[in-house]
């Protein structure tokens, strides 16, 4: 079994995709120490969002009635969706207006504390608006390429990672 590995299981006559091991915890930013920690939100998940970062050898196995190709897989956002206190259920880039990158994104419950960083884990300054249901942020293009999206209950308490 390699390390990226996942399960598919049989569930009443229907194909369901699993992590296990990402389910079981997770490594710190460093990549030396795990921490325990059951994330139901890595059994049996939406196929649609279980793609969004496992991509099986056969596309077959993506269980989608348009699996995704390599190209496609590689340029969506990554997603935390076993994050089980702010889950995202809709991500959408809306590109770049001016010099400003717009993202919107949709929680089941919306966290009351927004933080941008980029590759390097400088925070990036940022705008929100909540539109309907949906949170816009925006912030300028030239923060770079790799944005990770996190959020929590204030600015002194942990923040979670929620996407990418």
């Amino acid at each position: 079994m390699r390390w990226w590995d996942w399960n598919a299981v049989k569930i009443a006559g229907q194909w369901r995709l699993i992590d296990v091991t990402w389910a079981a915890g997770y490594v710190d930013a460093g990549g030396t120490r795990f921490s325990r920690k059951f994330n139901p939100g890595f059994f049996c998940t939406l196929l649609a969002l279980f793609v969004q970062n496992h991509l099986p050898d056969d596309e077959a196995w993506q269980l989608l009635a348009q699996p995704l190709s390599k190209k496609a897989f590689a340029a969506q956002p990554l997603i935390s969706y076993g994050q089980d206190q702010y889950a995202i259920v809709d991500f959408e880039p809306s590109g770049e207006a001016g010099n400003r990158v717009v993202v919107w994104l949709n929680f089941t419950k919306r966290p009351k504390v927004i933080g941008l960083v980029n590759h390097k884990g400088k925070r990036i300054a940022h705008e929100e608006r909540l539109v309907g249901e949906k949170l816009l942020l925006s912030f300028s293009s030239s923060a770079g390429k790799r944005i990770d999206i996190f959020g929590g209950k204030s600015k002194r308490g942990r923040l979670y990672w929620l996407a990418t």
